[in-house]
């Protein structure tokens, strides 16, 4: 699911409330917030749904890579 499905997906539940237009900006709100935090370092869990943070995929890579050199 895109982020245009989802703001699709609301206006068919939302339409008589909400513009399709209002519905694009809360949407581009929410996910603005959310990486905020995450550049932050901050966790972002939203219950029944997930839990999102940020790894260092730098280390990861680095072991990766060590672990792929000793086979």
């Amino acid at each position: 699911m895109t982020k245009d499905d989802l703001i699709r997906e609301l206006y068919k539940n939302l339409s008589e409330q909400h513009t399709l237009k209002d519905l694009t900006v809360i949407v581009d709100e929410i996910f603005n917030i959310m990486a905020e935090k995450l550049k932050k370092g901050e966790e972002v869990q939203l219950s029944d749904f997930g839990t999102f943070s940020v790894a260092d995929k730098t280390i990861k890579s680095v072991l990766r890579k060590k672990v792929v050199k000793k086979k």
